[in-house]
């Protein structure tokens, strides 16, 4: 549209143009002038005409700027109308959620001037990507390890279930439940401030109460209140959220936490990944029977009579664990309570993993059976004598002290000779005996801890004169889901070193399923 002084000085006039304005404003009041019928096609044509230039405008391009203004108010008049129905949408969602109740999963709140505000829940944040987690091929000390290149599992053969490679979400929740549930009794107490658990972390927790697996106790004494990896119901969301962790009493976690804390015993540690694990959904004590094999009898002719080969008695037997209590803790700095989630989930379980890595090593090794799991040493009856200095020999009663059918049909990476550091030193100093030989007995691989094709385990538990060769498949470890977790700050030691805390107990029981499938010495090089 060319804007003449004629056009100008009529849109002044006409229809009030400041003189000052711009082309822009004259060419905007002259489109609604056009479109509203106060100037016509005619009179533009004759208003643009330029008695000094003698050029005009053809009447097209008058129209197509006109064709244009139409559309872009028609544009704004649909985004105004779009805006309204999202505006009366939000007024509608935020009426319903006042009559109803906010729930964990709000994503939209009140701003101060009354507008709706959209709001990002935690669990968005997070990337919720999951990848398979593999069992490694070998261990640090080359040799090869159970299950090595298989998916991850829990639970050995009996109840498996596979452990997956934690999202970032599933890290973030395991820092914030370990927060809340931690701090928010010193909260109760006033002992921390607050602010020690964010906003954010509150909404993580909510979320794995809501959306995620638990397992565990709501009450120690009762057996009925146990939740086996499963989701929560109603009542039971609505006890962990009005406790949110203050009581201490709640003895239930996400199976994520459980999980990643789990994950370091069964990549890393010596005895506990070649031993069959049991989940048990609940108890203090299992009690089972083991069935043996029946013996045979041989007769001249049909009519002689049959023998009694195996009573019930001693056909069937009990096979009964009772299940113990591990009790462990650590202590962290209070400056360390402000870091992220994630970090703060990932450090918390590694830890806890890596003592409990090194208590079911042991227990498994030598525990007494009567505050802890029976052991393989010390506890069982199936020993061999040997006397003197370790030798080829001795290895090779204590190899046979065992039976042929313990040791076929099973992974030899499971079948396993274990002892301390200095006896496995002593044992593989043993030479040839030939003179002028200086060559080792058992090959001069010392670093790759293998006798006779067999792993060979290390342990503190072992005395210097203990040793054993055990089929570890045949030893059942049963593990109930659910770790119970405290802190507290209390004490002059704790406050003056900026300290809190941190206790935790988790519950196993476990012993060998046959005495016969483990042979140890007493009597070795002292």
């Amino acid at each position: 549209m060319t804007m003449t002084d004629n056009l100008k000085t009529w849109l002044r006039e006409n229809c009030g143009v400041a003189q000052a304005a711009d082309d822009a404003t004259y060419t905007k009041v002259a489109s609604e002038a056009i479109l509203d019928g106060r100037l016509t096609k005619e009179h533009l044509t004759e208003l643009q005409k330029d008695p000094d230039a003698g050029k005009a405008e053809s009447l097209a391009d008058s129209f197509k700027a006109m064709a244009i203004a139409m559309v872009e108010s028609q544009k704004h008049v649909a985004e105004q109308t779009k805006a309204i129905g999202e505006l009366a949408s939000a007024m509608k969602a935020q009426a319903n959620r006042r009559t109803s109740g906010i729930t964990p999963d709000m994503v939209t709140g009140d701003g101060e001037d009354g507008t709706v505000v959209k709001h990002i829940t935690a669990d968005k944040r997070y990337s919720t990507t999951k990848g398979n987690r593999y069992f490694p091929t070998k261990d640090s000390k080359g040799r090869p390890m159970p299950f090595g290149g298989q998916r991850m599992f829990d639970g050995g053969m009996m109840g498996r279930r596979f452990i997956d490679e934690p999202s970032e979400l599933d890290r973030a929740v395991c820092g914030a439940f370990a927060k809340v549930k931690l701090f928010a009794p010193l909260v109760a107490k006033k002992q921390m401030p607050a602010s020690v658990i964010t906003e954010h972390e509150r909404e993580l927790f909510r979320y794995a109460v809501d959306k995620m697996k638990w397992g565990g106790y709501f009450d120690p004494q009762k057996e009925d209140s146990y939740v086996n990896a499963d989701y929560l119901s109603d009542g039971q969301k609505a006890a962990i959220l009005d406790d949110g962790g203050a009581t201490g009493g709640l003895e239930i976690v996400p199976i994520v936490f459980d999980d990643a804390i789990i994950t370091t015993p069964l990549l890393h540690s010596e005895f506990y990944p070649r031993v069959n694990v049991v989940n048990l959904p609940r108890g203090r004590r299992v009690e089972g029977a083991k069935v043996a094999n029946p013996n045979w009898a041989w007769a001249a002719t049909e009519a002689t009579a049959i023998p009694e080969i195996t009573n019930t008695a001693s056909f069937v037997s009990e096979f009964n664990t009772d299940i113990m209590t591990v009790t462990g803790y650590m202590t962290m700095g209070r400056d360390f309570l402000a870091d992220t989630p994630v970090n703060f989930g990932d450090i918390v379980t590694q830890n806890i993993g890596q003592g409990l890595l090194n208590e079911l090593d042991d227990v498994i090794v030598g525990g007494d059976g009567t505050t802890q799991p029976d052991g393989i040493v010390g506890t069982l009856t199936n020993v061999v004598s040997m006397g003197g200095a370790w030798s080829v020999g001795n290895m090779e009663l204590l190899y046979f002290g065992i039976g042929k059918e313990y040791t076929q049909g099973t992974d030899t990476n499971r079948i396993c000779f274990g002892a301390n550091q200095l006896s496995y030193q002593r044992i593989r100093a043993i030479a040839t005996g030939v003179t002028g030989d200086v060559r080792l007995a058992f090959g001069m691989e010392i670093s790759d801890y293998m006798l006779f094709g067999h792993p060979f385990l290390i342990s503190d538990t072992y005395g210097n004169a203990q040793a054993s060769f055990s089929n570890l498949s045949r030893y059942r470890m049963y593990r109930v889901l659910g770790m119970q977790t405290e802190m507290t700050t209390d004490g002059q030691t704790l406050m003056l070193a900026n300290s809190a805390l941190l206790v935790f107990r988790a519950r196993f029981g476990g012993q060998l399923e046959d005495f016969e499938a483990s042979a140890y010495t007493v009597t070795g090089q002292v």
